[in-house]
């Protein structure tokens, strides 16, 4: 009976660390962040907005920023006050991973082609 409830005890304990066990890889929480394209003369030639806005949906877990590997080689800015901080490129897994010594609220921008998108994230 000792054995069976120490198989039983020992079968629990393993399990249990299994499901603890992560993959650093995989981040475990991911928050949505829809960013806004940035429109430096928003005025059109007739007063009106020149077009509508559109909208970027990133991913942020961390210190780790996903883009999509569609945005790969786009660069990105994180911005504090109106002065770059940081700058890189997307890399080839659509991600951007800012330096864990920053910490705050920036400014995020991608810039796509000619067009800028912005976001308020907190690291």
């Amino acid at each position: 009976m000792t054995q069976k409830i120490f198989a039983l005890f020992l079968t629990l304990m393993v399990s249990t660390n299994v499901m603890l066990a992560q993959d650093p890889q995989t981040p475990q929480e991911e928050d949505l962040i829809i960013m806004n394209e940035k429109v430096v003369n928003p005025i059109g030639e007739h007063g009106s907005m020149p077009k509508s806005l559109s909208f970027l949906y990133i991913y942020q877990s961390g210190h780790v920023f996903t883009f999509g590997d569609d945005h790969e080689g786009c660069e990105v800015s994180l911005l504090s006050n109106d002065t770059t901080v940081f700058s890189t490129v997307v890399d080839a897994n659509g991600q951007v991973i800012v330096p864990s010594v920053l910490s705050g609220e920036f400014e995020l921008q991608l810039t796509v082609g000619g067009v800028t998108y912005w976001a308020e994230v907190l690291l």
